[in-house]
């Protein structure tokens, strides 16, 4: 009962403040992408490492890139170095209503990213909040039924069948596939 009011209230709340975002949607191919928004969930350190070597990869190619990483844990566990390019979300940072909340997060909601990719790859209400309300140009993330409308590209896969690794493979293949020509 509980799971439902919560459900209802995230969903208004959600829908409220989608339609204050104001983004301009350009796709936009990696390799040309100036500016990389990156979101993921953080369970342990193995995909906090996944997470930061795709950070670094990016930032070598010359790329300006922030990470927001959601952590399960009330607070941030000791593996997670606080760095530049980095921002941790703990859980004590989400109300009861599954919404974020604090400045790390609006910083990364307003920020004009030219792509957002989101990394994780479980269904997850706070990273689905920060998408759908993301003023990135492209937002880019793994295929689910109820949020066809919040992303602009979404990759087909099983959430229980990827990797993180092979996913980030699967993202990078088809966005620097995309052709940003006019066709008039």
């Amino acid at each position: 009962m509980f799971e439902k009011i919560k459900n209802w209230f995230w969903k208004r709340k959600l829908e409220q403040d989608v339609k204050s975002v104001n983004r301009q949607l350009l796709n936009t191919r990696l390799e040309d992408a100036k500016s990389i928004g990156l979101l993921a969930c953080i369970p342990d350190e193995k995909k906090l490492q996944q997470a930061e070597q795709y950070l670094h990869k990016l930032q070598k190619a010359n790329k300006e890139v922030n990470l927001l990483a959601f952590i399960p844990q009330k607070e941030v566990p000791h593996y997670c170095m606080p760095k530049l390019s980095v921002d941790y979300i703990p859980r004590k940072m989400v109300n009861w209503f599954g919404i974020p909340q604090g400045k790390p997060i609006k910083d990364f909601q307003q920020k004009k990213f030219d792509i957002l990719i989101d990394l994780c790859l479980e269904r997850q209400k706070v990273v689905l909040y920060v998408v759908a309300t993301s003023s990135a140009n492209m937002r880019v993330g793994l295929y689910r039924d109820d949020m066809v409308k919040h992303y602009d590209f979404m990759i087909s896969g099983s959430e229980q069948k990827e990797s993180m690794d092979n996913y980030i493979i699967e993202v990078e293949k088809y966005l620097n596939q995309i052709n940003t020509k006019n066709h008039e």
